[in-house]
């Protein structure tokens, strides 16, 4: 293998297989929560100045309502981003662990920066009760996710990338340096950052569901919301494209050649096309939309945003594995299974368990509109 660690002697407890169908939904689930936290950071700060004085309460109205749910929102980020890691370092623990180190100053900052942003969504979630202006820290928190996201692409990009790793080590071997000016680590980056609008303009339309709101707001979270998914998903598609463009060509032809990343990616192609024309349709016909709650639209709009992700990132990890391939490591022959029928039966009720109740949790906020929701006059 080329310049790779020996592999961990510990043997997995379940099958390979078993180990990546778990990374591939609950990093998916985890990547929705991550891009409707930082789009929706992005629309409380710019809904606020845009309602500054008075000149437009649907949009203080729609801003105050989305401050009061980051913090909630940020504890399924933090919850369903922990087991897809955890999978992550089982499968490629030693690989990872490499690329962590080479970056562990700012790798270890995570913790810090999280905790930071915690607060600081609490903060703006009260300025946001009280009616006092919320803005500045809804930028600061944005300013915060964008940048953990960038350390976890730098991250999970290096660990892809073992011909880096002497040179970046001697340059800093106490880790403080990260890497920039990477294109394939930039465009990475920006494809994950425009999917957050894409997330954050399905949610509004989730949000437009609901059945105690001003129809004045309704119309609002259909109109930015419609026009967010569409303008996302454009970007994400043309990102897309620069993302393919920095990969080895051998890894771009194992894609197209292998029938389940490469079903994945048309899947995702298909999706993004359906995302663009429910927001389109949203975006034009919203006064018409708002007239009445339409579950439906609400419905098909979450059920998209889960379906893209999941779609997204098994072909995400089709480019790591078939890249790592290429490379001299394939995790499928590379790691000792011995199978814990217990412990693997009792883990997947668990899964199921849990997955049922975040799902009941979320039905449950979705249909529990604040009165306080309408707009004042």
């Amino acid at each position: 293998m080329l310049g790779y660690p020996a592999t961990d002697a510990i043997p997995l407890s379940a099958p390979v297989g078993l180990f990546k169908l778990l990374h591939i939904l609950l990093l998916a689930l985890h990547f929705v929560a991550v891009q409707a936290m930082v789009g929706g950071l992005f629309l409380v700060a710019a809904w606020h100045v845009r309602g500054r004085g008075g000149h437009n309460p649907a949009a203080t109205a729609a801003a105050r309502r989305v401050a009061r749910t980051l913090p909630v929102l940020m504890t399924y980020l933090m919850n369903l981003g922990v087991p897809p890691l955890l999978f992550a370092q089982a499968l490629y623990g030693h690989l990872l662990y490499t690329s962590s180190v080479l970056i562990g100053a700012h790798w270890i900052s995570v913790v810090v920066l999280l905790t930071v942003m915690y607060w600081l969504l609490y903060v703006v979630s009260d300025r946001a009760a009280s009616g006092r202006t919320l803005w500045a820290g809804a930028l600061v928190s944005l300013f915060i996710a964008m940048w953990v996201a960038r350390i976890y692409s730098t991250n999970m990009s290096l660990m892809l990338r073992p011909e880096l790793w002497p040179g970046l080590y001697s340059a800093d071997p106490h880790g403080a340096t990260i890497p920039v000016g990477d294109p394939l680590i930039t465009a990475r980056w920006l494809f994950m950052l425009a999917g957050a609008l894409t997330t954050a303009g399905l949610a509004l339309l989730v949000m437009a569901g609901g059945r105690r709101q001003d129809a004045a707001l309704r119309a609002l979270l259909l109109r930015d919301g419609g026009a967010l998914a569409t303008v996302g998903a454009a970007a994400q598609l043309g990102l897309a494209q620069r993302v393919v463009a920095h990969v080895a060509p051998a890894v771009r032809a194992a894609l197209a050649e292998s029938a389940p990343y490469h079903a994945a990616g048309v899947a995702w192609l298909v999706l993004a096309g359906l995302v663009a024309a429910l927001g389109l349709t949203s975006a034009v016909s919203a006064r018409r939309l708002a007239a009445t709650p339409h579950r439906p639209l609400a419905w098909g709009a979450g059920l998209l945003a889960v379906l893209a992700s999941v779609a997204m990132t098994a072909w995400r990890d089709g480019l790591r594995d078939l890249t790592l391939a290429a490379k001299g490591f394939d995790v499928w022959q590379h790691t000792a299974v011995v199978v814990n029928p217990g412990l693997v039966a009792t883990f997947l009720a668990l899964v199921v368990g849990g997955l049922a109740l975040v799902g009941w949790m979320i039905a449950v906020a979705v249909k529990a509109d604040p009165v306080e929701e309408a707009i004042a006059p």
